[in-house]
């Protein structure tokens, strides 16, 4: 709920938008974390971790290949990421 309020006030958050989509991700609600990273990176589409964080989801789900992009698109950014 702390989440949503603070979307509420700042709609254009990606800080919000990324930690509520890990609070989603925890419960296994994949669909609603996916969005919310979408939220996310539309702002900060250089966010290698909401990118990275947003592929494991999609694999999660059984998008394979968008998981696998994005973890793609992450490792530009930061070759480190995810290690």
């Amino acid at each position: 709920m702390d989440y949503d309020q603070a979307i509420r006030l700042d709609p254009n958050d990606a800080h919000t938008f990324n930690n509520r989509g890990n609070a989603y991700a925890a419960k296994k609600n994949y669909a609603r974390a996916i969005a919310d990273y979408d939220q996310a990176v539309r702002p900060r589409s250089n966010s290698s971790a909401t990118l990275y964080r947003r592929g494991k989801v999609k694999q999660f789900s059984g998008d394979n290949a968008g998981g696998d992009a994005d973890i793609a698109a992450a490792k530009k950014i930061n070759p480190n990421i995810g290690r």
